[in-house]
């Protein structure tokens, strides 16, 4: 690792300790809502029943797409994003990092 990807990390490591600072602040004085909670437990459902071992941020994404009521699905549409093929990339690419290539099970 060259010095220049060293200190590329470090910068990385720094910002992400005040990602968590400045988190752990907000959290203390905003409360999630019922729908932030609905959408952490459909998340996990999703990534439950692909195999997954953790919940990231591509579940939370999928269960999103799933529910034309989670997100503005017109504003995608407008966007030039059709909803459905979001999805189904996305549930692609969790596949893939669920399954990677070197993965024992392949």
């Amino acid at each position: 690792m060259t010095e220049a990807e060293r200190e590329t990390e470090r910068a990385a490591d720094r910002s992400g300790r005040h990602a968590w600072e400045n988190a752990t602040v907000a959290a203390a004085t905003v409360e999630c809502g019922h729908r932030l909670w609905e959408l952490l437990h459909c998340g996990l459902e999703v990534a439950a029943a692909e195999g997954a071992r953790r919940m990231g941020a591509e579940h939370l994404l999928l269960h999103m797409l799933r529910d034309p009521g989670a997100i503005p699905s017109r504003e995608l549409a407008d966007m030039g994003l059709d909803p459905r093929t979001v999805f189904a990339r996305l549930a692609d690419y969790a596949q893939r990092v669920a399954d990677p290539p070197n993965s024992p099970s392949h």
